[in-house]
C-alpha cells in the first residue's frame, strides 16, 4: 500500500513539474562605430503593437496558420520596450548619433525629436519567415504636425526551425528598419553639435 501511494505521489509531482521557460531578446545588430557624435536628441517610442502579439509569451504561427501563445517561450522584457531599445541602438550605431534614446526615459526631459512607431504586423513563423510592418512618425519638439511619416514593411526568411532562429530573423528586420529610418531621418536630424537647432 505504501509503495503504491509513493508511486502515485511521484506521478502527481512529475505531472506538476513545468517545462522551464526560455527567454528571448531582440538584440541590436549594427556594429558599434568607432566614435559617436553628440547632436540632436531623438527618443524612439512609444511603440504600439497589435493586442494579439503584445504578451510576455511569444506568439508563434504554426504550419497550418494557427497562432500559438507559447508559454515556455518568453520575452526578457515587454515587447514594445525591446523593440524601442533595439531600434534606438541600431539607429545610433548606423547614424553615429550618440543621443538616441529608447522610450521610456523618465529623467530625460523632452528631446528634440520623437520617433513614434505603430507596429501593424509582428509575425514569427518558425521554419518559415518573420515579418514586420510598422507605421512611423517623426515629431519635432513643440510641433503638432509631424515632420515625416511613412510605412516600413519587410519579410525575412528563417534558415532554421528553432524559435531562436525566427527571433534572429525578426531582429534582422529591426536592423533593416533602422537602416531605412536612418536614411529617411538623416536630413531632418543632422549630426551637429547640441544647441545649433
Amino acid at each position: 500500500m505504501k509503495c503504491r501511494f509513493a508511486f502515485l505521489l511521484v506521478l502527481v509531482l512529475a505531472g506538476c513539474a513545468s517545462v522551464p521557460a526560455t527567454f528571448h531578446d531582440l538584440p541590436a545588430i549594427a556594429p558599434a562605430p568607432g566614435k559617436l557624435t553628440s547632436g540632436a536628441s531623438l527618443l524612439v517610442g512609444p511603440v504600439t503593437l497589435p493586442a494579439g502579439v503584445d504578451h510576455p509569451q511569444l506568439v508563434l504561427e504554426q504550419a497550418d496558420g494557427r497562432l500559438l501563445l507559447a508559454e515556455e517561450q518568453r520575452w526578457v522584457a515587454s515587447l514594445p520596450r525591446l523593440l524601442a531599445q533595439a531600434l534606438a541602438l541600431d539607429l545610433s550605431r548606423q547614424s553615429g548619433l550618440g543621443t538616441v534614446y529608447a522610450w521610456p526615459q523618465p529623467g530625460l526631459g523632452r528631446t528634440d525629436f520623437s520617433l513614434l512607431l505603430d507596429v501593424r504586423v509582428f509575425r514569427l513563423a518558425p521554419g518559415k519567415e518573420a515579418e514586420l510592418e510598422t507605421g512611423w512618425r517623426l515629431q519635432a519638439k513643440g510641433q503638432e504636425r509631424p515632420l515625416l511619416t511613412g510605412v516600413f514593411h519587410a519579410k525575412e526568411a528563417v534558415t532554421g526551425s528553432q524559435v531562436s532562429d525566427v527571433v534572429k530573423a525578426q531582429a534582422q528586420l529591426v536592423y533593416k528598419l533602422a537602416q531605412f529610418l536612418s536614411a529617411k531621418l538623416g536630413e531632418q536630424i543632422p549630426l551637429s553639435p547640441v544647441g545649433t537647432f
